[in-house]
């Protein structure tokens, strides 16, 4: 077999081509970390590193929520703190209002700092995250949690009594969130009576109402009062 020139010639460049491919897969595969460009270099192995990519990102995921989630709790952990301090101090000017020592001046100023600390308190009842949600909304994150009504001199609640969830293991969802509702509205009643002027009948002329037995009281209460706030239930269902 005779070889020509330009045979020879091609053979060099088609060597020297094939040098420089193999030279530039190898610095693709040292930048990009990857063992294997293509699914047809390897395509059980290629298979095997997706599961694993994916298990990894999952995991990533799970890990990122978790610590989401811990953020979020300690905030609201923080928040219900700042509330209840908020309201222990007011329990304390409330306790220095009766003292018959204080002049109308005093009693002033101790009415402007309760005012203040009620501001404070609906500031914090009406949290919001970084990302501008309210915290104590519920599903309603986007509408303030507390609003005054002018009308009857209320603060009325505006969410819903739903509670966000967030995964943090395949098939383990940890609510995430507390709706206003639950914590600040659904609380026991006062047991006491609503009134103690009583109606009289028959021959009596007047009277009072009073808890004579506290004890029998607070377990009738607890076994009958209803604190479901279902519009569909009557309103007389605790009124006996």
């Amino acid at each position: 077999m005779r070889l020509s020139n330009n045979l020879m010639y091609q053979n060099n460049i088609n060597k020297i081509l094939e040098n420089q491919q193999n030279v530039a897969g190898a610095q693709e595969r040292v930048n990009t970390g990857q063992k294997y460009l293509s699914t047809s270099e390897n395509p059980a192995a290629i298979s095997q590193g997706m599961l694993y990519t994916n298990k990894i990102e999952t995991n990533e995921q799970l890990t990122k929520n978790i610590n989401q989630l811990k953020g979020r709790l300690e905030t609201e952990e923080s928040l219900l703190q700042g509330m209840n301090d908020t309201i222990l101090e007011a329990q304390m000017l409330t306790i220095r209002a009766g003292n018959g020592s204080l002049d109308k001046g005093d009693l002033a100023s101790v009415a402007s700092e309760l005012k203040e600390l009620q501001k404070s308190l609906l500031n914090l009842m009406n949290s919001q995250s970084e990302g501008g949600k309210y915290l104590f909304s519920g599903y309603q994150d986007d509408i303030q949690t507390y609003t005054f009504n002018s009308t009857n001199g209320k603060y009325e609640y505006q969410g819903d009594q739903g509670q966000h969830e967030v995964t943090i293991a395949k098939g383990v969802e940890i609510k995430s969130s507390d709706n206003g509702f639950n914590v600040f509205e659904r609380v026991d009643a006062r047991l006491d009576v609503v009134s103690n002027d009583g109606t009289p009948t028959g021959g009596i002329t007047a009277g009072t109402v009073y808890v004579e037995n506290q004890g029998e009281f607070d377990r009738f209460h607890k076994d009958n009062y209803n604190s479901d706030p279902d519009p569909l239930i009557s309103p007389t269902i605790n009124t006996y």
